[in-house]
């Protein structure tokens, strides 16, 4: 432990810190670690895991290539519109890779996906809220529902988008 960290210590002041900071973020979690049949070692290995999982996501943006009719999910008085090039059809985010997210296939083949921010799944979540919300009052939005003669209050969120979390 002593060469991964360059402090010198003792093997017991470095398993004290280890149960202290796993006391700390067990109880920053709500979790009470005597509940369970888990050694500081296998607690750790999971916490390594969730860091992994959580902390490597992105939000990203599906762009169309193609202009066509596009289905719309928040639309009430059409079920399709009609994208041109460069419009926004899905802001989202994942901790998955594109081909895990959305295996081989977009939800449709002309879109272009363009990952615009990395981080925590928090940062992530952050950003894609953000930049939803920010769509409701963006120009493009009111190009397309002009296009598409929508009403004013629909399409709150770009044609692919189905909640905003």
């Amino acid at each position: 432990m002593q060469q991964r960290i360059g402090i010198e210590a003792s093997t017991e002041i470095y398993q004290a810190a280890i149960a202290s900071a796993a006391k700390n973020l067990a109880q920053e979690l709500d979790i009470d670690l005597d509940n369970y049949d888990i050694t500081e070692e296998a607690y750790e290995a999971l916490m390594k895991a969730a860091a992994s999982k959580f902390g490597n996501c992105h939000q990203y943006r599906l762009y169309v290539l193609n202009s066509r009719p596009y289905e719309c999910y928040t639309c009430k008085t059409r079920p399709v519109v009609t994208l041109n090039y460069g419009q926004t059809f899905k802001i989202g985010q994942t901790c998955a890779t594109k081909k895990e997210r959305y295996r081989n296939t977009l939800p449709a083949p002309d879109l272009f996906y363009l990952v615009e921010h990395r981080g925590s799944i928090f940062e992530v979540l952050v950003a894609e809220y953000v930049k939803l919300m920010l769509f409701q009052n963006s120009h493009e939005r009111r190009l397309i529902i002009k296009q598409n003669s929508l009403q004013p209050d629909e399409m709150l969120l770009p044609p692919g988008n189905k909640i905003l979390r």
